[in-house]
């Protein structure tokens, strides 16, 4: 991102490393990953019925290739080539018949997400003792944190390779024995979804290099970018912040990821009776159940066109005008629409993903009336059965975090800065409005099991953030001190719904008599004394003159002061002090409800 308006290299700036993590990372740098060529010349993948002699004789290479109790990883450029490889590769390894064989899992984008949750899991499992092969796509090459002992590629542009050889010896967990990478030669003519441009370069570095460390690819240049956005210093630092913008939408990342030119459509399955079609009172889809399909797949069967034109097909569109599921038109197709598709009409496995040629019954996913989380929720507050007063909840988070600052042996005002944030993170609990949840109950709580109702509704508030509150208050009872900005953040950002802006919501209540408010914090609400652990914070006023832009009673604005923290540390450091609070706030809640009283 070096720039005319921003060099990364200066030094009143922390965005690089230190020598300190160079030495602890030492061992990532100089994990050892011998780099071979693996032949498969006489297997075209492409040609007609070539891709059944292709994947037979890869997957026989690769488990030949797989070491007792490592993963395997198998990188292939195409789903539909990802999907034969796997079953080529035959049985799961607790098939009694073949009691030898290794686990294997396909992973690729083609999948429900309940599906994708269920292969995340057992992709942080150890493998079994005869070994795991993972057939994967580019769906893996960023995002998941897994590694393996053996590592199969094909030819893919240059950057896509290094990705995929940070799947191998991740953790520099090989240690001296080291890991092994192969890479498979591919024709210009099989390029595809890549161009064969991509893949000449690719071969060109690939030749005369023996390991693929990433001290072994420091000194190679990377590819040039394509033509198109380019991330800016300005664009990294606008990406920091998740609230949405004014028109209520999130932040588009959509000109920085791989898949911008995104031609999916989206599947899900649920029956209908014979003759009939789904009913207009049907809840729509949920994200558990839609399934991303390309509209055309690299070969004419693979797409979602060719399954939707199938005769015993029966799919439905939601129709917005006359509010019913009309059925679906065969041409009537474009990226993002959403289809209906009848669970007996095939197309899916939960094994194998989305797969136009399949034509079994696809299994459902339960639907579940619960709501995803938005800016009214708190669900965190709510345990299954242990009530936990502020005071005690606030002691236990503070020590969370006194334990994860040893653990990560943070520096002295490191930890005091966790610490403190910690310890005054649910001060806003005090306020009416939060303990009116509760039914009123004093002192204040900071969990209790999920009730229904409550005592005090006429003093709840929608869309109520605690966090913004507690901010508040801890920056009053700091005298508004820049120095305590930092703090502040962190109490604000521990739930990620108030961090680098204050704004009202749009449907948001306004108080009387023209008093500035969001989140449901008004101005001039008062906390009442309150204890927290050993501490006894004072009744505190709160005043919302930091949402308001430029200087004012209160000093800097919350824009500035956030804006002024992003520039001093950095996106990853405030990043990782966010994260720090907020896993001594799970674990601490976690600890509550093993307990099952609020006495640790």
């Amino acid at each position: 991102m070096k720039t005319v308006d921003f060099d990364p290299a200066d030094e009143d700036r922390h965005h690089g490393l230190s020598d300190n993590d160079r030495v602890r990372a030492q061992h990532l740098w100089t994990a050892l990953k011998r780099l071979h060529p693996l032949d498969l010349s006489g297997h075209d993948p492409v040609q007609k019925d070539g891709l059944k002699s292709y994947a037979a004789a890869l997957a026989m290479k690769v488990r030949s290739l797989t070491l007792r109790g490592t993963n395997t990883i198998l990188f292939i450029n195409t789903v539909a080539r990802a999907q034969a490889v796997y079953a080529a590769l035959g049985s799961q390894g607790n098939d009694p018949e073949r009691p030898n064989d290794p686990e294997r899992l396909l992973v690729h984008s083609r999948f429900r997400r309940v599906d994708r949750e269920r292969l995340r899991r057992r992709l942080h499992t150890d493998p079994p003792d005869n070994g795991r092969i993972i057939v994967a796509t580019q769906a893996l090459e960023a995002g998941v944190d897994v590694t393996s002992a053996t590592l199969v590629t094909e030819m893919a542009p240059w950057s896509s390779l290094v990705q995929r050889f940070g799947r191998c010896n991740r953790s520099g967990e090989c240690r001296e024995t080291g890991a092994d990478v192969f890479w498979i030669d591919l024709r210009n003519g099989e390029a595809r979804p890549y161009e064969p441009a991509d893949l000449v370069e690719a071969r060109n570095k690939l030749t005369g290099l023996s390991a693929c460390g990433p001290a072994d690819l420091a000194d190679l240049p990377p590819s040039a970018p394509p033509r198109g956005a380019v991330i800016r210093a300005r664009d990294f630092f606008d990406l920091f912040d998740t609230d949405p913008d004014l028109s209520g939408f999130d932040v588009d990342v959509s000109a920085y990821v791989r898949d911008v030119d995104d031609t999916d459509i989206r599947l899900f399955w649920r029956p209908v009776e014979a003759d009939a079609a789904p009913i207009a009172e049907a809840p729509g889809p949920t994200r558990d159940e839609l399934c991303p399909a390309p509209i055309d797949g690299a070969r004419p069967i693979d797409g979602a066109r060719a399954f939707l034109k199938r005769k015993r097909v029966r799919s439905w569109r939601w129709d917005a005008l006359v509010k019913e599921w009309r059925s679906f038109k065969k041409g009537d197709i474009f990226p993002g629409i959403v289809i209906w598709v009848d669970a007996a009409s095939g197309g899916y496995d939960s094994e194998t993903g989305f797969d136009a040629t399949v034509k079994k019954t696809v299994e459902p996913v339960s639907v579940s009336d619960k709501q995803e989380d938005s800016y009214v929720d708190d669900p965190d507050t709510y345990t299954g059965k242990v009530r936990v007063s502020l005071a005690k909840h606030s002691i236990h988070v503070r020590d969370q975090a006194a334990a994860l600052a040893e653990v990560f042996k943070l520096d002295p005002n490191d930890r005091d800065l966790i610490v403190e944030a910690a310890l005054w993170h649910d001060l806003g609990k005090a306020h009416k409005a939060f303990v009116a949840l509760s039914g009123g109950e004093m002192p204040p709580l900071a969990k209790w099991p999920a009730t229904n109702g409550n005592a005090l509704s006429q003093d709840r508030r929608k869309y109520f953030r605690h966090e913004l509150a507690s901010a508040l208050a801890y920056l009053a009872n700091r005298g508004w001190a820049e120095e305590a900005s930092l703090a502040a953040y962190l109490i604000a950002a521990h739930h990620g719904k108030v961090r680098m802006r204050i704004a009202a919501l749009p449907k948001e209540a306004r108080p009387e008599n023209g008093r500035l408010f969001a989140r449901g914090v008004w101005d001039d609400d008062e906390l009442p004394e309150t204890q927290l652990g050993d501490v006894v914070v004072p009744e505190t006023k709160l005043d919302l003159d930091l949402m308001q832009l430029g200087e004012g009673p209160c000093g800097p604005s919350w824009s500035a002061r956030t804006q002024g923290l992003l520039k001093q540390h950095g996106p990853f450091r405030l990043a990782w002090l966010e994260a720090l609070v907020r896993i001594a706030d799970w674990c601490a809640t976690a600890a509550e409800e093993k307990a099952g009283h609020d006495d640790l």
